[in-house]
C-alpha cells in the first residue's frame, strides 16, 4: 500500500538522501549565479570606475562564461542526477513500478542513500517533514488507481513551481538589461557600453537566459505529461485492465524522472513559499479524485 511504504525508514531514508542531493545541486547553483550576478556586477563597477581596466573586465565577463559552463554547470548537474536516481527508487517502491534500468540507469549505491541522508538529518529540524509524502486519502482506492493520482500530482506542482519562478527570473533579469541599457544611453559610446558593461555581464545575461528557457522547455514537458495522466486516469476508470494502466503509468514514469534530471533547480525559500498553497490544493484535488473514482466503484 502507499501510504504505508512511504513512511518505511528505507524509503525515508531515500526522500532525506534525495532532498540533500538537491541541497548541494543548488549550493553549486547559487556559486554559480553568484558568479554571474554579483561578482560581474562588480567587475562592471571597477570597468566603469577605472577605465583603464576595461579590457580586463572584458576577459573576466568571457572568463566566467567558461566556468559557468565547463565546470560548475556540469557538476551541478552530477548531483542533480543522482537526487533524481534517488527519489526514482523512492517512486518505483512506493507507487509499486518496476524499475526501468534502459530509462535510468542502475540504481544509486546504497552507501550514496546512506552518506547523504545522514548529512540531511542534521538540519531535518529546519526542513518540511519527510513522512506522508503522498496524500493518506488514496488508500481508500486500488494502488494502481492511486498511483495515478500522485503521478499526476507530481506533474501539476512542478509545472505550477517552474511557471512562477520563471516569470519572477524574467523580471529580475529584464531589470539588469533595462538599467544596463539605460547607463549605456546616458553616459557611455558604444564601445565603452560594451566593453565596461555587456562583456562583463554577459555570464549574467547567459546564465539568465538559459535558466528561462529551461524552465520553459520543463514546463511544457510537464503540462503534457499531466495531460498525459489524465487520460490514463480516463482510461483507468472507464474500466480499461489494469495490466494496460500500469504500463502507461511506467511509460509516465520514465519521463517524470527525465525531467527531473533535467529540470533547472529551483531554490529552498522558492519552494516554502509556495508549499502550503501546494499542499492545499493537492489534497483537494487528491480529495475529488478519490471521490469520483469511488462512484465509479473502485474500492479498495
Amino acid at each position: 500500500m502507499i501510504t504505508s511504504t512511504q513512511n518505511q525508514d528505507l524509503q525515508l531514508n531515500r526522500l532525506a538522501a534525495q532532498r540533500q542531493l538537491y541541497q548541494v545541486s543548488k549550493r553549486v547553483l547559487t556559486a554559480n549565479m553568484v558568479l554571474s550576478g554579483p561578482v560581474a556586477a562588480a567587475t562592471t563597477i571597477i570597468a566603469f570606475l577605472l577605465p583603464a581596466v576595461k579590457g580586463y573586465t572584458a576577459l573576466w565577463g568571457i572568463i566566467a562564461v567558461l566556468l559557468s559552463n565547463f565546470w560548475l554547470s556540469p557538476w551541478q548537474k552530477r548531483r542533480q542526477q543522482e537526487a533524481a536516481g534517488v527519489q526514482e527508487a523512492f517512486d518505483c517502491d512506493v507507487l509499486d513500478l518496476p524499475w526501468s534500468e534502459l530509462k535510468v540507469g542502475k540504481r544509486q549505491d546504497p552507501e550514496l542513500v546512506k552518506e547523504y541522508s545522514d548529512l540531511y538529518k542534521r538540519r531535518s529540524h529546519r526542513m518540511p517533514p519527510l513522512p506522508g509524502w503522498y496524500p493518506a486519502v488514496i488508500s481508500k482506492v486500488p494502488d494502481y488507481i492511486g498511483r495515478l493520482i500522485c503521478q499526476r500530482s507530481n506533474c501539476r506542482w512542478d509545472q505550477d513551481l517552474r511557471r512562477r519562478y520563471r516569470a519572477w527570473l524574467i523580471g529580475f533579469f529584464l531589470a539588469i538589461f533595462v538599467f544596463s541599457l539605460a547607463l549605456g544611453f546616458r553616459w557611455m559610446t558604444l564601445e565603452d557600453w560594451t566593453l565596461k558593461i555587456i562583456a562583463p555581464l554577459s555570464s549574467t545575461f547567459v546564465f539568465g537566459m538559459k535558466q528561462i528557457q529551461d524552465l520553459n522547455d520543463s514546463s511544457v514537458r510537464l503540462k503534457s505529461l499531466k495531460e498525459y495522466a489524465e487520460a490514463l486516469w480516463a482510461k483507468a476508470l472507464s474500466g480499461h485492465p489494469e495490466a494496460e494502466i500500469a504500463s502507461g503509468s511506467r511509460a509516465l514514469q520514465d519521463e517524470i524522472f527525465e525531467n527531473r534530471k533535467r529540470s533547472p533547480l529551483v531554490f529552498d525559500w522558492v519552494y516554502r513559499r509556495l508549499q502550503g498553497k501546494h499542499e492545499d490544493h493537492m489534497n483537494h484535488t487528491a480529495e475529488e479524485l478519490i471521490q469520483e473514482a469511488l462512484v465509479k466503484g473502485f474500492k479498495r
